[in-house]
């Protein structure tokens, strides 16, 4: 049953806003509710880092930020879930965390092999800067039951039974 008072806002934020969030545990990184894999390899991580620092716009993100604010809370915590976008907002975490090097660079060879520690400040600059398309899920009255979250993901996802299944296998 779809909520009466769901509210779905939208709104620019920088990437580094987001990292702010996961440092602090407001986003968890390896949430309860979807389980993700990582399906993006280290080629294609380096490629939309390479991307951020071409200045591409990085993809509409979606997160529910239900948990936040309401007391009802179903697992206990405040945390923001990602419904869209975990694979784009865990290339940028995990290459801060040292976790890979940046590889098969098609613009900017010269970062070929780096990892963020050794990044030079202005492309380090470029990445915190990066502004990202962000539509906020707020539903206050309520939590969103897990297969209306799956519902949105699926509707801003059309080519998720094809493409997901395929690339989680």
């Amino acid at each position: 049953m779809y909520p009466e008072k769901l509210g779905i806002s939208d709104r620019f934020s920088k990437i580094d806003d987001i990292i702010n969030y996961i440092r602090s545990n407001k986003i968890n990184m390896y949430d309860k509710l979807y389980l993700r894999r990582n399906i993006w390899d280290v080629k294609q991580k380096s490629s939309f880092i390479e991307s951020i620092f071409l200045r591409i716009p990085i993809s509409t993100v979606c997160l529910d930020v239900t948990n936040l604010y309401n007391y009802h809370n179903m697992y206990g915590d405040d945390e923001i879930l990602i419904i869209d976008g975990w694979n784009r907002i865990n290339s940028v975490w995990s290459f801060m965390q040292g976790d890979y090097v940046l590889s098969d660079l098609d613009y900017f060879t010269n970062l070929h092999g780096l990892r963020w520690e050794d990044l030079p400040n202005r492309y380090k600059n470029c990445i915190d800067a990066a502004d990202v398309s962000i539509i906020i899920i707020d539903c206050p009255t309520q939590m969103l039951p897990t297969d209306e979250l799956w519902n949105l993901y699926r509707r801003i996802n059309p080519h998720y039974n094809i493409t997901l299944k395929k690339k989680e296998n």
